[in-house]
């Protein structure tokens, strides 16, 4: 969903409903199915790709995202929540559908497959452990 911003007044315009969308420095203009232009800022556009789901695929049972909690005196200092499902984006990139929300926005995170593999986007892991000891805490 796009979000567009007109003075005080703003329209919510669903991707599908978008005909053609010309870039120009700093912005866009966008078109919908009924011929009106719009304009909006790159930051309005980039949100919109990167939170607007396409299409869905489940995810394998027993798989995870991990991660680090925030607080230091937390004697288990890491989160793990069930993913459910993988988002496809209008961006074109492929994120967790998690059941706790709220544990992974704002922060690192891991994906643990159920073999065992832990996943970054910058790097692979074979186990848990190993991933544990590249962020700094023992294994527990």
């Amino acid at each position: 969903m796009l979000l567009i911003k007109n003075g005080r007044t703003a329209i919510a315009v669903p991707l599908a409903n978008i005909a053609v969308a010309r870039g120009y420095q700093g912005g866009w203009t966008i078109t919908d199915v009924n011929g009106n232009d719009h304009q909006v800022d790159d930051f309005s556009w980039n949100l919109a790709l990167e939170t607007t789901i396409v299409s869905s695929i489940p995810a394998q049972p027993g798989t995870f995202l991990i991660g680090m909690v925030a607080d230091e005196g937390d004697p288990d200092p890491f989160w793990r929540s069930a993913v459910v499902g993988w988002g496809v984006y209008a961006d074109g990139a492929t994120r967790p559908i998690a059941i706790d929300v709220d544990m992974v926005t704002g922060g690192d995170w891991a994906v643990q497959f159920p073999d065992g593999r832990v996943e970054t986007p910058e790097r692979q892991f074979e186990t848990v452990k190993d991933w544990r000891a590249s962020v700094g805490a023992p294994d527990s």
